[in-house]
């Protein structure tokens, strides 16, 4: 019993820590295309604006807050734009529409400098669809972070204009998404809009294997406790 339950909370930490064989496609849709599940608005409890970090949520705010960073520079891990956004940052500005949030370079700063942009949700999610405006033609990146992984990896290269049109749409099975990173090449951004995404909900194996686990972490808790009780003579 005691290596079973020491297996299954090796188990359980693994599967919330360690980031599964992931598969990521990416495409692209000429059209404005049919929302994900989770359209992302401005917040309607965060309303910092003009600022490194600003944040949306979905309509009704039944998510957690949707992060976004913005930077002139591609920043290779989360806790570097969370650390150095400050100093290699644009400041952003966020407006809703349609239910959706507009984010774009802020007037703080007096000039555009926004390159680089993070979507950073609270949440775990398996898709994100987006569109981006840039300043002129150009391509830019599109990077993603893996849950439980530490450096942002590159996607795919894209070509776009200053129109706005095409839809992007990244999605992965086998694992979760933390968040993703636009950086773009030639021309800044003017504007990243049309975002939804599909938040994570793990498949039922998954919950019983952590709920496993959590039930045995509970159990060598509760002998390590009773082992320390000290005994009356």
């Amino acid at each position: 019993m005691k290596k079973l339950c020491s297996a299954l909370c090796a188990a359980g930490a693994l599967v919330l820590a360690t980031p599964a064989t992931a598969q990521v496609v990416t495409t692209t849709d000429q059209t404005t295309g049919t929302p994900l599940n989770n359209k992302i608005d401005e917040s309607t409890t965060n309303t910092d604006d003009n600022k490194v970090t600003v944040y949306g949520s979905d309509a009704g705010n039944t998510l957690a807050d949707v992060r976004f960073i913005g930077g002139n520079t591609f920043l290779s891990t989360e806790a570097a734009a969370t650390q150095l956004g400050s100093l290699v940052g644009s400041d952003l500005h966020i407006t809703p529409g349609g239910g959706f949030a507009f984010v774009s370079d802020g007037d703080a700063d007096g000039t555009n400098n926004l390159f680089a942009i993070i979507v950073d949700p609270d949440n775990l999610f398996t898709d994100m669809k987006f569109a981006v405006q840039l300043t002129g033609e150009g391509s830019f990146d599109l990077y993603y972070l893996l849950a439980g992984a530490s450096n942002f990896v590159n996607a795919a290269t894209f070509q776009t204009d200053n129109k706005g049109n095409t839809n992007y749409l990244i999605d992965v099975t086998g694992g979760y998404f933390d968040a993703i990173q636009i950086v773009s090449h030639d021309a800044s951004i003017f504007e990243l809009k049309q975002i939804s995404m599909n938040a994570a909900v793990p498949e039922p194996g998954t919950w019983a294997l952590m709920l496993l686990g959590f039930g045995c972490i509970g159990w060598r808790l509760r002998r390590r406790n009773r082992r320390s009780i000290p005994q009356l003579a």
